[in-house]
């Protein structure tokens, strides 16, 4: 009964930000107003946060230099929430986010980089994410390429590392671990109620995700990486994969010591009840 209660409240606020937050972002993207539809944006994500119970832990700060590209793990939707309520950001989905019918249409006005992930459109996609750092965007990339089972780190795609290079841009890592689900630690159960990927519905799966009463996020921003100190872009690359799966670990090492007892907030051992 209480899941319910909590689905049809943040059911009612997603629909509110599709009628009213989305027609207000298309209108400022429409007027050239890049800034106020970013804002508009991270103010959505930050309400959506708390409405959905997302509780973020945030390490470190973005940095201050500019341009700017971050590159991040991607193991859920969630992540944009994550990401979003704390960066002015532009989010690049891949091109075939486009032609979704509500999720498509929200992106677009929202001024989003659609990706397409085809070698041949490479030149095409760098010269788009070359203009948004022109334009004074902080270029949100999500280098797996599609999100993963939370196992571990896809490997990293490289051909949009060579835009950092090509023109000297500054890269954060930035690295996102969910670390308890309703008060527990994540486990292998969680893990499908978080991790959005494979063959799953994105609708069934957010609407299971909306019955739960929080969720606990981890986010580390990692200092900049200057990508005229790399070779070449691979190893620029295998640079910010390391330290983003060094970090996870490390998060994920500190929150198992935490489970035997935690002695400071009185939490007993999740043994699958």
């Amino acid at each position: 009964m209480i899941g319910t209660l909590r689905f049809l409240w943040r059911a009612s606020f997603t629909i509110a930000c599709i009628l009213i937050i989305t027609p207000l972002m298309g209108l400022t993207w429409c007027l050239q107003a890049r800034r106020t539809t970013r804002r508009i944006m991270r103010t959505a994500f930050h309400l959506g946060s708390m409405v959905y119970g997302i509780r973020i832990r945030t390490i470190g700060q973005l940095s201050r230099a500019r341009p700017l590209i971050i590159v991040s793990n991607h193991f859920s939707y969630l992540d944009l929430f994550v990401l979003g309520s704390r960066i002015e950001a532009a989010f690049t989905p891949k091109n075939e986010i486009r032609s979704w019918r509500i999720i498509g249409f929200m992106c677009k006005v929202a001024g989003c980089l659609f990706i397409d992930r085809r070698a041949m459109r490479t030149l095409e996609n760098k010269h788009m994410l070359a203009r948004a750092l022109a334009a004074g965007d902080i270029i949100s990339l999500f280098p797996e390429g599609t999100t993963s089972e939370g196992k571990g780190l896809l490997p990293f795609k490289t051909a949009l590392f060579g835009l950092a290079k090509e023109n000297n841009v500054d890269v954060q890592p930035v690295s996102i671990v969910y670390t308890k689900l309703n008060g527990k630690p994540v486990d292998a159960a969680a893990l499908s109620v978080v991790g959005w990927y494979g063959e799953s519905y994105f609708f069934p799966h957010a609407a299971h995700f909306m019955r739960q009463k929080n969720l606990e996020a981890v986010m580390t921003f990692h200092p900049v990486i200057r990508a005229d100190e790399f070779k070449s872009r691979k190893e620029l690359a295998g640079r910010c994969r390391s330290v983003i799966e060094e970090a996870i670990a490390k998060v994920l090492a500190s929150e198992e010591k935490k489970t035997p007892l935690d002695k400071s907030r009185g939490v007993k051992p999740n043994n699958g009840g």
